[in-house]
């Protein structure tokens, strides 16, 4: 016991007496509890799991409980000051005078929470436990155990609390983050607490501190190791999936840069192979491909102008339709003002798309220095450059933009030589693009998520090296960084690319943290459990001195026994004629051998089920019944049985064949067990035929496969879910739908609504709450996530089964993969859509089932209003009484036909209206039978038509005969 202080035994009332401390030792044990809570909570973060430094144990909180518990409870301070030192040199924020009181307020608030919790902890102790405890029976370490454990929610609340009033953490990591904290401090209490108990018990004992200690020594040792490894390789699994990530922007953005000067390449082969091009060809040949390249903001063909041919060179662009065409520069300001006289000029000529650039026609590119820079290097060496960051022609403020040209000369000259290029320069193809727009066309399916960069031009300036950043607020940097280049158009770009840490901690593993947290569980139970043995075992030693005086009264006791046997003799023949009794009436068969493996007992059930009698039996060796592949068996079993030298054993039942009389095998359940008399050592079998057993298990089985086979081939999973246990069973199908094998997921409810596509969880949820309300049988279609990414449509149907009373037992379905069948009725209805005539599907019994838009338009109604009414209200009055006999007949012989030919057709609008058509019906087949589609055309201009044709050939024909 610590000489600083006096702990006295406790009172009836459950009230420890007040420890009497002097000041010196007072202000010692506050030290020495900060000083030990401090070096502690140093350790313990060093296991602490990034991001987020999520920590499985929290061994001060056990030490200040043990210090509380053994210098009293004023040492509390010293709980505050080392809470106060490990905290505030983490969270030191000198940066602004808010961050300073920040880091200094949260600190002792939890240092505030971490005195309260051991303060709690020690008072629980004493009153339920006792003080002072060797916590050496089963009671005291269990109440140990609780009260200790239960005393950490204090720490856990205050501490999360006070993390999120301070904005260090959010409303929804708010509950992981308090069992994170109680979990730690509720496994450093299980562990710690108990060896600071039993090390304070003085000098004696340490056979029993020893046993304690060292195996939990070993185990936390063994603990720690399996979680540095575990870590190890979750952080090496977090660096292979983001170097793939970035592996696989790096390759997109590069292979688009690549596309895009493939188009200038075509549109130069296009210039070459072309003795001349006009603004239409232009357009023509480039439509395509600023179609089909989206991050392309104009292509254009940029003309040299020599100084004396410009007058000329504006008049054909007028006369092309550019009315105010004319040269252009920019001033300072970014204006465009007319071009100032020079030797050239190189001039936007064409440019596509023309609208939104109509201002870039006659800019001349050789007047900014950045454009002329990258066209003089490209004319220079045939090759196709890009620009520095730069500002679009028609725009004045700051998106950042860039260009590449791509040189064009005079066909049939040779430009080998700088000398000759510059001399056979006709102008450039250019294209422009938006810095950003182009990067984020090429990021659009990569995944973003917590993904920072920045992309630079190690060619240009510092100012203008930045090309992109995608910056996330409030977003810190990791340790998680790579940087990787993209080449284009001769420049080379650089790309910065990082995980934010607040991703890191949102998709960061618990593997790691789960090892550290369940090994250290284990080394607490283990600890509680050496306690227990270790306190038996003394008590144990306490009671042998008690148990030597007891032998002289137990020989007192032996000489009355002695008179007793007799007695008791007579009582066990008459518990044999009962056994005798008993093994005659059951149905199994009992069989009984001596140490030699013969045969003693046989009963009638053992007659029945192998043909002997028990004259024939007895005295034959067990293996009479038993075939001869399970000789070897049967010898380990006796084996076994009699190493284990105690007077009963029981091996656990075994499955195995039985020989009958006549030779044949047949199944048997044996349970066999040994039992020790004076006479030696006997082995008594009890065994039952299952063959009908067998039987109906291998029709389950074969039940089951074919039940298994038939969902495989129909694309169709069963599952079952039972609500008392709440565990769920799948089919085979049933995994395969969502892309699991049985032995990769464990199916639950919160694994299955994991895969549940995110837009659909709210219905998904919903719909099982209307099943678990009693609602027996109802469907849901509804997207899941295979592992793969893709993305599947289930139609889902539920029901409930209820037991004897109208509870709910069980919920059963089935799901089915209605991907295909989905997207065939959607195309099948775009395809309706599409169609030039009305059409309208009608069932069996004349209900309009479907419509497309040109239906409501030529008969006037809403699409609603005609979904469910019967056909006839389309039907003008005076032919609806035959329709529905028509319909009959075209559903006893449903063939591809017009309606109605030789006749003149109506059909009516919503306005009462009638107008004559023509109607063509065609079957439909679908799972709901055969259904009636009719393509109705409105012929009201035709017959108009047709009527002044004939009025105008009556006419030719009264002139002719005049």
């Amino acid at each position: 016991m610590s000489p600083g202080c006096r702990i006295t035994e406790q009172s009836h009332s459950g009230r420890a007496p007040p420890v009497r401390f002097s000041t010196i030792r007072w202000l010692g044990s506050i030290l020495a509890t900060a000083a030990i809570y401090f070096i502690a909570g140093k350790l313990a973060l060093l296991l602490a799991v990034s991001p987020g430094y999520a920590t499985a144990v929290w061994p001060a909180a056990g030490l200040a409980l043990g210090c509380l518990l053994l210098f009293g409870d004023r040492a509390w301070p010293g709980v505050i000051i080392g809470s106060f030192l490990v905290n505030f040199w983490t969270s030191l924020d000198t940066a602004t005078l808010g961050g300073i009181v920040k880091s200094v307020a949260m600190p002792l608030c939890i240092g505030g929470g971490a005195a309260l919790q051991a303060y709690a902890g020690a008072f629980l102790v004493r009153w339920f436990v006792g003080i002072p405890t060797a916590l050496a029976t089963e009671k005291a370490v269990v109440r140990f155990s609780l009260v200790s454990t239960a005393s950490c929610v204090i720490a856990a609340t205050i501490g999360v609390t006070v993390l999120w009033t301070a904005g260090v953490i959010h409303s929804a990591d708010y509950l992981t983050n308090w069992v994170t904290w109680y979990v730690g401090d509720a496994i450093g209490t299980l562990i710690f607490a108990p060896l600071v108990l039993i090390w304070s018990q003085g000098a004696g004992d340490w056979r029993r501190k020893l046993s304690v200690t060292i195996p939990m020594t070993f185990t936390l040792a063994v603990v720690v190791a399996l979680f540095f490894e575990t870590n190890r390789w979750e952080q090496g699994r977090v660096r292979m999936e983001f170097d793939q990530r970035v592996e696989s922007l790096t390759q997109k953005l590069q292979s688009d840069f690549d596309s895009y000067l493939d188009v200038l390449k075509s549109v130069q082969n296009f210039f070459a192979s072309s003795p001349s091009v006009s603004q239409e060809s232009f357009h023509s040949f480039v439509a395509r491909d600023i179609a089909d390249h989206p991050g392309i903001q104009s292509l254009s063909w940029d003309a040299r102008v020599r100084k004396a041919k410009v007058p000329v060179f504006i008049e054909t662009a007028r006369h092309d339709g550019l009315i105010n065409f004319h040269l252009t520069e920019r001033d300072a300001q970014l204006k465009l003002i007319p071009a100032a006289p020079r030797d050239e000029y190189i001039v936007i000529r064409y440019v596509e798309p023309i609208f939104g650039n109509e201002k870039a026609l006659g800019f001349d590119i050789a007047s900014d220095p950045i454009r002329r820079e990258a066209s003089e290097w490209s004319r220079d060496t045939g090759e196709a450059r890009a620009t520095k960051q730069t500002k679009l022609i028609y725009e004045n403020g700051t998106v950042p933009a860039f260009a590449v040209y791509m040189p064009i000369y005079t066909n049939g000259l040779s430009h080998d030589t700088v000398e000759e290029r510059e001399h056979g320069l006709e102008g450039y193809v250019a294209s422009v693009f938006r810095t950003g727009d182009v990067i984020a066309q090429s990021l659009r399916g990569i995944n973003q998520k917590g993904l920072q960069l920045r992309v630079l031009d190690d060619s240009a300036t510092s100012t203008q090296q930045t090309l992109f950043q995608n910056s996330i607020e409030h977003a810190k940097p990791s340790a998680l960084q790579r940087k990787t280049s993209v080449e284009t158009a001769g420049r080379k770009w650089s790309l910065e690319c990082s995980l934010s840490s607040e991703y890191l901690l949102a998709h960061r593993s618990w593997q790691s943290w789960s090892v550290l947290a369940v090994g250290l569980l284990f080394t607490g139970l283990l600890g509680a459990f050496l306690l227990v043995v270790t306190g038996h075992r003394q008590r144990d030693e306490v009671l042998v001195a008690e148990r030597a005086q007891e032998l002289v009264a137990a020989n007192a006791m032996l000489h009355r026994e002695i008179a007793e046997r007799s007695v008791a003799e007579s009582g066990l023949r008459i518990s044999e004629a009962k056994l005798r009794s008993v093994t005659h009436s059951i149905g199994d068969a009992i069989v009984s051998a001596d140490d030699s493996g013969n045969i003693v007992f046989w009963n009638p059930g053992a007659a029945a089920i192998f043909g002997y009698t028990e004259t024939e039996a007895l005295g034959k060796p067990l293996t009479t019944i038993i075939p001869q592949r399970y000789y070897g068996l049967h010898r380990d079993t006796i084996a076994r049985l009699k190493a284990a030298g105690e007077t009963r054993g029981v091996v656990k039942t075994v499955e195995l064949e039985g020989l009958r009389k006549d030779g044949a095998e047949f199944p048997v359940e044996m349970t066999l067990s040994s039992w020790k008399t004076n006479q030696g050592q006997f082995y008594t079998g009890i065994l039952r035929d299952i063959r009908r057993r067998k039987q109906a298990e291998d029709a389950l089985r074969f039940s089951e496969s074919r039940l298994s086979e038939a969902q495989r081939v129909a694309h169709v999973g069963s599952w079952e879910w039972d609500v008392a246990t709440r565990q769920v069973f799948w089919s085979e199908e049933q995994y395969r739908l969502f892309g699991f094998g049985p032995d990769e997921f464990l199916p639950s409810y919160e694994r299955f609504m994991a895969s549940v596509h995110q837009e659909d969880r709210k219905r998904a949820r919903k719909w099982l709450r209307k099943l678990a309300a009693g609602n027996e049988t109802t469907s849901i279609e509804m997207r899941i996530i295979l592992p793969n990414g893709e993305i599947r449509l289930l139609h889902t149907l539920g029901r409930t089964v209820l037991d004897n009373t109208g509870k709910i037992v069980r919920i059963v379905g089935t799901s089915q993969d209605i991907t295909e069948r989905s997207k065939a009725d959607q195309k099948f209805k775009a395809l309706l859509e599409s169609a030039p005539d009305a059409i309208i599907i009608v069932k069996y019994d004349g209900s309009i089932m479907l419509v497309n838009s040109q239906a409501e338009k030529i008969f006037g109604y809403q699409r609603e209003e005609l979904l469910g009414k019967d056909i006839e209200i389309l039907v003008p009055e005076r032919f609806r009484g035959k329709h529905p006999g028509h319909r009959t007949d075209f559903f006893k012989n449903p063939h591809a036909r017009a309606m109605g030919a030789g006749f003149d057709l109506a059909g009516k609008r919503k306005d009462g209206k009638e107008f004559p058509l023509e109607i063509r019906l065609s079957p439909l087949e679908t799972d709901e039978g055969t259904l009636a589609m009719a393509a109705i055309r409105d012929t009201t201009d035709r017959k108009l038509v047709e009527r002044e044709l004939n009025e105008a050939k009556e006419e030719a024909e009264r002139a002719n005969r005049a």
